[in-house]
């Protein structure tokens, strides 16, 4: 044998046998990785119940109220927002008086399409806020047969008593010209 071929079988062998230990001490490795893993995932999940039970018998939330809204992404449209579905849904319905409720909200969808650069993503939602908003900016109710009448004050039928009817202009008085301010 040529003494290079010692010499090369040699390091193959030595090649070989680090490779095993390289292996095996990968494996072990991996092995405690996954022990410790478990450990910790359990640890953290008697922590957990520990904690919930803890915040349960002190009256505290175990979670905080996570947002609902979703950032926009860069180059990404608007959505529509309550306003905008109200100030076209007030204009259709002045405009259509007892106007079906389906019509409605299809005309509002077309009007909405029509503005640029608009995402039409949790419209019906933002319809079904207009429509049945419980708060002071109600502006709408929808009848028993569909139709959907514009609230004028507190009245149901779209247009108040007199409201058409021209006031009288009454000037501005200065309550506190006459007043004298006296030592």
């Amino acid at each position: 044998m040529n003494p290079d071929e010692v010499i090369l079988d040699a390091m193959n062998s030595r090649i070989e046998a680090l490779e095993r230990e390289d292996a095996a001490a990968e494996r072990l490795w991996k092995e405690r990785v996954a022990v410790a893993t478990q450990e910790k995932q359990a640890r953290d999940a008697e922590l957990n119940r520990l904690r919930g039970a803890r915040d349960l018998l002190s009256g505290k939330k175990s979670h905080p109220k996570k947002s609902k809204k979703r950032p926009a992404k860069a180059g990404e449209p608007p959505t529509t927002t309550q306003q905008e579905v109200r100030r076209i849904m007030v204009k259709l319905a002045a405009n259509n008086p007892g106007i079906k409720q389906d019509e409605l909200i299809e005309q509002t969808k077309a009007k909405l399409k029509e503005l640029p650069g608009r995402d039409l993503r949790g419209y019906m939602r933002r319809v079904e806020e207009v429509l049945h908003d419980k708060s002071t900016q109600r502006q709408f109710t929808v009848n028993i047969d569909g139709t959907v009448s514009l609230l004028i004050g507190d009245y149901p039928h779209g247009v108040a008593a007199g409201a058409t009817e021209e006031h009288e202009v009454k000037p501005a008085v200065d309550r506190f010209a006459s007043t004298r301010i006296t030592r």
